[in-house]
């Protein structure tokens, strides 16, 4: 498997406004890729990718890890992170792509329990037991519920 960037165990730093190209689309090549068990803080900002399958990768374990918007020429690179517990992830994922379609979302920390050290209004957080979104208000954490 070909990786242009990691972050192994107990690593800390920052990549950005790098250009990451291959000369084919490879199933396994990365761009960037943070791993390991207390890893973190991580700062993954903007990039430009090119016939690299996985743009960005996470995984659990990793603290702290901010991803900024990325740019992918080649229209079929991924962004993947944790989807259950994220310990601080937080990622504004917009992914512009040659073709005008455009993938966008906001991922916000994931914890299967409500944060308690350092909790202030304001906080925002997804709690997958719950499968809700819970903020922290007047000193409390509370779900927020959406209607139709």
């Amino acid at each position: 498997m070909k990786k242009a960037c990691v972050f192994i165990g107990s690593s800390n730093g920052i990549v950005g406004a790098c250009q990451f190209l291959t000369g084919d689309v490879e199933a396994e090549c990365q761009g960037i890729y943070v791993t390991g068990q207390d890893s973190g803080p991580v700062a993954v900002l903007s990039n430009r990718f090119g016939k690299v399958k996985t743009l960005v990768k996470v995984d659990s374990g990793v603290y702290d890890c901010v991803i900024t918007p990325q740019y992918d020429e080649t229209g079929t690179g991924s962004i993947v992170v944790p989807s259950v517990c994220n310990d601080g992830l937080f990622g504004a994922t917009h992914i512009n792509r040659d073709s005008g379609n455009l993938v966008t979302g906001l991922i916000l920390p994931a914890s299967p329990t409500d944060p308690t050290e350092n909790a202030r209004d304001g906080m925002l957080v997804y709690n997958p037991e719950l499968q809700t979104l819970r903020a922290h208000v007047d000193g409390q954490w509370v779900s927020i519920v959406l209607r139709s």
